[in-house]
């Protein structure tokens, strides 16, 4: 699966995600998935400071003129009404993002789409919460660190679905 390339995208992958914890056996993949994400945004986030860790608004960072509609904003609200606060922040924050690479004309840094994992950790069985330093992923604490312990080269895990799958069922 590649990384939506508009909010209409986003909003269709967002639609089928199951918010009511149903990650039953794909937490490896899913705390991989997270930290994945992580890497992806700090270096979005060194690139373009934003003054917001973990989750920081990469669009507004990179343009803060360009938002999603108020709409689809009120949508992504809506579908991420049943997740924690930061589920939907972090997903308002995707839409914004996906809304910045559909502008035509705007040119971007070769870096990876800092949200699509984060998209994929949704749809592999809904949410996350924030406590006291870390990010619990199924009962599974990701640290959340800073921008530089997450300036990592090497991508953690393929987003392949048949890759995860594997991680899953090892």
């Amino acid at each position: 699966m590649t990384a939506p390339s508009n909010p209409a995208e986003f909003i269709d992958r967002l639609r089928a995600v199951n918010w009511s914890g149903s990650a039953h056996g794909r937490t490896r993949s899913r705390r991989l998935l997270m930290q994945e994400h992580l890497r992806r945004a700090a270096w979005w986030a060194q690139r373009f400071p934003s003054g917001k860790w973990p989750f920081p608004d990469l669009a507004e960072a990179v343009d803060p003129t360009v938002r999603a509609d108020d709409t689809l904003v009120e949508e992504v609200e809506d579908l991420t009404a049943f997740a924690s606060f930061v589920d939907g922040a972090a997903a308002v924050d995707a839409l914004h993002w996906y809304a910045l690479r559909a502008v035509p004309g705007v040119v971007l840094p070769d870096l990876p789409d800092p949200y699509e994992p984060l998209l994929v950790f949704f749809e592999r069985g809904g949410g996350f919460t924030m406590i006291s330093g870390y990010l619990d992923v199924d009962g599974s604490l990701v640290p959340r660190g800073d921008v530089a312990d997450h300036l990592i080269e090497t991508p953690v895990v393929d987003l392949d679905p048949t890759t995860l799958d594997e991680i899953d069922e090892a």
